[in-house]
């Protein structure tokens, strides 16, 4: 029992020690070297802005009452991007500045809570569906 020990001790030393070799080939660093934001190479097309300009646009809704009530644009996290009383038979139009990374927008009105996607710099709402 004593000897299947040693040799079962034994072999396992000897792969650990041809396992645990250094390379030979060494990889050369190919990264140029920056110490500043100077030394940066960046592409002359680059867009650095954080933030996009977006169209929001609430279709009006005809109505013979002058229904208002506070109407809400969100993030999905819940950020209020936008806050604006409207009249539910004017609807809204206007501007709004986002982050590049909102793709969705929670939109609030009365009862209404819809997500809506971000199309082409344009978040619409309507409460009159298409049907095609």
């Amino acid at each position: 029992m004593k000897k299947v020990l040693s040799l079962t001790t034994l072999m396992v030393l000897i792969i650990l020690a041809i396992s645990c070799k250094k390379d030979s080939e060494e990889q050369e660093d190919t990264t140029p070297k920056v110490t500043s934001t100077d030394d940066l190479v960046v592409p002359q097309n680059f867009n650095w802005q954080t933030t996009m300009l977006v169209d929001v646009i609430v279709d009006p809704l005809p109505s013979p009452l002058n229904y208002g009530s506070t109407m809400y644009i969100q993030s999905m996290n819940g950020m209020t991007y936008l806050k604006h009383f409207m009249q539910l038979s004017q609807g809204y139009k206007g501007e709004l500045k986002i982050p590049v990374t909102e793709t969705q927008v929670r939109f609030i009105y009365g009862g209404t809570n819809e997500i809506i996607d971000i199309i082409s710099n344009e978040i619409r709402f309507s409460y009159v569906q298409d049907t095609i």
